[in-house]
């Protein structure tokens, strides 16, 4: 993401001299909202160029040919480059992975990490693509900037579902069709592999360090349960339970319950999680743990195993692909 691309927002001197309240004020009487979209529902004069879209906020009319769209979602980012879409503003930083397809796109996350009015509304996007859970109690005021689409996330398991959504909003249902169809595909050509090697009959657990503790990430609605089940492995009993976010918070005394046969360790450049993550390989009960004992504990990388689309979907297969087959 480019610097001098939020610099030149940043250093604007209307966001200087006004409260973020006033700010976006300010740019809706002088009409400058109005230009980027329109004003709570999307509607436009030309009725012809907009798509009219059911969503979580309601009904909104969507340009029919978005050329600068913010997402205040992790997700739907994802879901955009995988149908070739590229987002102008987002919310939450990218991850590697989609670096690249996003060099150059505005930051409108605050040092709160909330969405920053200033910012979302000097990058003038002609539609917002938001889940609420980030933007919660400033849905009306960003309705205003532009017209804005309400993603839902029932379960972080299941992508295929937001992922079409997100594809309809700017019209590339049927390059999302491809996408999934390709992955459906490339499962059942890893499952039936997985079956051949007799591995399918293998317990498996998802690790990752995180601050002072480790976590199981493979848990019920958990994103990596989902790719995990779909080419036939088996998760270990502890992982069937309900969480919040999929994921269960272990001490050290409890690391007898990460055991499986196979553990997939998550792994990040970040300190934060590193830390935890080698005090824990270096702890005696993990050592003795039966993944840990027969060399079957695989390295992956946390970025993918965290998302939640068809890109890092496919590039958790890439991994349980090397770790498993080789």
């Amino acid at each position: 993401m480019k610097s001098s691309t939020i610099d030149r927002v940043v250093r604007d001197p209307i966001v200087d001299d006004l409260t973020r309240r006033e700010f976006v004020t300010s740019l809706l009487a002088a009409g400058l909202l109005a230009a980027c979209g329109g004003g709570g529902s999307g509607a436009s004069s030309d009725q012809s160029s907009t798509r009219r879209i059911d969503n979580e906020f309601g009904s909104t009319d969507v340009p029919a040919e978005p050329g600068r769209i913010a997402v205040l979602d992790v997700r739907a980012v994802e879901h955009l480059v995988a149908v070739g879409v590229t987002p102008y503003a987002v919310f939450v930083e990218p991850a590697p992975f989609l670096a690249q397809a996003l060099d150059g796109a505005v930051s409108v996350q605050n040092d709160a990490g909330e969405v920053n009015m200033e910012l979302l509304a000097s990058s003038r996007p002609d539609l917002i693509i938001a889940w609420e859970t980030f933007i919660e109690g400033k849905v009306e005021e960003i309705k205003r900037i532009a017209p804005t689409v309400g993603i839902r996330h029932d379960s972080f398991t299941e992508w295929a579902g937001p992922f079409r959504f997100t594809a309809s909003v700017v019209g590339r249902e049927e390059r999302a069709e491809e996408v999934i169809s390709a992955h459906e595909v490339r499962v059942a050509d890893i499952r039936s592999r997985l079956q051949a090697r007799g591995l399918a009959d293998r317990e498996v657990s998802v690790v990752r360090g995180h601050g002072e503790i480790l976590r199981l990430a493979g848990a019920d609605e958990s994103f990596p349960a989902g790719v995990l089940d779909a080419v036939g492995l088996k998760r270990t009993a502890v992982n069937h339970q309900d969480t919040a976010f999929g994921e269960i918070d272990l001490s050290f005394e409890q690391i007898p319950m990460a055991d499986a046969d196979i553990i997939f360790l998550m792994r990040s450049p970040d300190q934060f999680h590193e830390e935890v993550t080698a005090r824990a390989l270096a702890h005696p009960l993990w050592q003795n743990l039966k993944a840990s004992g027969a060399g079957q504990v695989h390295d992956v990388t946390l970025d993918h195993w965290l998302q939640g689309g068809p890109i890092a979907a496919g590039l958790i297969l890439d991994e349980i692909e090397k770790a498993l087959l080789g």
